[in-house]
């Protein structure tokens, strides 16, 4: 089915969708066999809109590990927002979905963030499925890994320039942006890349 982006494609299969619960996940995921009905039963138990999935790594080596510890933390800050929508795995009901506006597909990669900001306007509950599991292909290889930050930044630099306004979940720490220097990003890299280094560089 030809379309600009995922994210487009995502909004289609939940405009087609007849059930009442849609999960949003991605081509290179491998759930658990358990991982739809932990997270149907988690949604139904605790009467939320909707879930977001553990996320592991496929493949075990140096720069995939990296790209999951830099998830992990990510998810960690994560838990003390309302609203998170990870394209690894996410559920959420698709009455929520479209009441929301769906994904706006014109901010590409960004459109996942400004999906949980719509889903706080609506004053929505999501939680934490830690039992159900999504294994991505994490990237094996930093350039990969770069082109797709850099096409988050743009998306979100472009919603920036066109909305006018900066999401209250963005990774960017848009008010320290004069600090950052690339001296500063290659020794992050570097600790990432060292196991015993990120440990001390986190505390």
């Amino acid at each position: 089915m030809p379309a600009k982006s995922l994210a487009e494609l995502y909004n289609r299969g939940a405009h087609e969708a007849r059930g009442s619960l849609l999960f949003i996940t991605e081509s290179h995921c491998v759930g658990d066999p358990h991982c739809l009905e932990e997270i149907v039963r988690f949604v139904s138990e605790n009467e939320l809109d909707g879930a977001y999935c553990r996320s592991y790594a496929l493949a075990r080596s140096t720069f995939p590990d990296m790209e999951q510890r830099l998830l992990d933390e990510e998810m960690e800050r994560s838990r003390a927002r309302p609203n998170v929508i990870s394209v690894r795995g996410s559920a959420l009901t698709r009455t929520t979905f479209l009441e929301a506006g769906g994904f706006q597909d014109e901010f590409g990669h960004f459109a996942e963030v400004l999906l949980g900001d719509a889903l706080d306007r609506l004053g929505s509950r999501m939680g934490y499925a830690d039992k159900a599991v999504v294994h991505h292909a994490n990237t094996a290889r930093p350039a990969t890994l770069i082109a797709e930050l850099g096409d988050y930044g743009r998306d979100e630099c472009r919603h920036v320039a066109t909305a006018g306004g900066i999401s209250q979940r963005s990774w960017s720490a848009w008010d320290e942006r004069n600090s950052y220097s690339s001296k500063a990003a290659r020794a992050r890299l570097n600790a990432l890349l060292r196991r015993g280094p990120w440990i001390a560089l986190r505390r």
